[in-house]
């Protein structure tokens, strides 16, 4: 974070400088990208890609340099503004425990109104043993299990349609049939 900050300001600085100050400062800079692959001779024998990548390096490292200059100048509470840095993460668990704990309260609203949920929406193996299910009395173990690992609602809803149009395998679902 610290190169990125220092990076920010270089640029900020090129942008405040003259045009023929900045010819200098890359000039310079290139003159000793140019020593360090070896001379002008190693330069010429370096593929297009390795100098394309050099004069990225080059121009990184000349903009976090100026950027340190600029950061010296200064005062202690712009350093602390520049450096003060939360992390907080994406946010997505977050956002999905939310999720989850509203369903999970949505559930247990329908159970203590006796609300007719929405309709089990079942895996095909789970929709097999579930189909011929006539009472909830006297489960099977496997009538019990495929009962306990079915959900439905919004949240299933939302993850079948997750799996149908952006399925993590391309060969599956729907996502580029449109193309």
């Amino acid at each position: 974070m610290v190169d990125a900050v220092r990076k920010l300001l270089g640029e900020t600085e090129v942008l405040e400088k003259s045009w023929e100050e900045i010819d200098v400062l890359f000039d310079k800079a290139r003159d000793d990208m140019i020593d360090r692959a070896g001379g002008q001779d190693a330069w010429e024998a370096l593929s297009e890609a390795d100098k394309a990548l050099q004069q990225a390096i080059m121009m990184k490292q000349t903009l976090i340099l100026l950027g340190e200059d600029k950061y010296a100048e200064m005062s202690e509470e712009e350093w602390h503004d520049l450096d003060f840095f939360v992390w907080t993460g994406c946010g997505c668990h977050k956002n999905l425990n939310s999720v989850s704990g509203g369903n999970t309260s949505m559930m247990a609203w329908w159970a203590e109104n006796n609300i007719t949920p929405p309709i089990l929406l079942a895996s095909r193996d789970n929709a097999a043993v579930l189909n011929n299910l006539d009472s909830l009395d006297n489960l099977t173990p496997a009538e019990q299990h495929a009962l306990e690992s079915t959900t439905r609602g919004g949240v299933k809803a939302a993850s079948l349609a997750g799996a149908i149009f952006n399925h993590k395998d391309d060969k599956k679902g729907q996502q580029d049939t449109f193309k």
